[in-house]
């Protein structure tokens, strides 16, 4: 049983190092995104990395030039979710995507940053779902839904 305790230690740090904590401020809060390595050219890593134009979006919606507060917005391919975090802390009603493997840690950094205890702090709870492009598509109504933007930053 202590070999196995063993290797379950290992595993958890070596996950930890595969790991990286980016401290952001917007909206007058510290927000803290995790980033996964998990490697320079794996399909994995596209959407568990901030990239340079989701920091550069995030500032652009904080300076107020667009204004998301009551806005219904949906972010595709939302990778970490700091755009759709920011949105949220603005004011937006978000709905935050990307591919089921990528959401889990989508969902950390938007729990992490949203929630304080079982309370959001935004004015309203961010979702986030899985979207797989053209697929199950039956998952997001058609009729009756209107999203006022529709954000995709560095899609690929």
């Amino acid at each position: 049983m202590a070999e196995m305790s063993t290797y379950k230690d290992r595993a958890q740090e070596l996950m930890r190092k595969r790991c990286r904590m980016r401290p952001y401020h917007f909206v007058g809060r510290e927000i803290v995104i995790r980033e996964r390595d998990v490697g320079e050219n794996t399909e994995e890593a596209i959407g568990k990395r901030i990239w340079p134009g989701g920091e550069a979006f995030a500032e652009y919606i904080e300076s107020g030039e667009l204004s998301l507060e009551d806005k219904k917005v949906i972010e595709l391919g939302a990778g970490t979710g700091l755009v759709g975090i920011v949105a949220s802390l603005l004011g937006a009603d978000v709905t935050i995507t990307d591919l089921p493997d990528i959401l889990p840690c989508t969902a950390e950094n938007v729990t992490s940053n949203t929630m304080e205890g079982q309370s959001c702090v935004c004015k309203y709870q961010p979702k986030v779902r899985p979207l797989t492009w053209g697929k199950n598509l039956a998952a997001f109504p058609m009729h009756g839904v209107h999203y006022d933007y529709v954000i995709g930053i560095e899609v690929v």
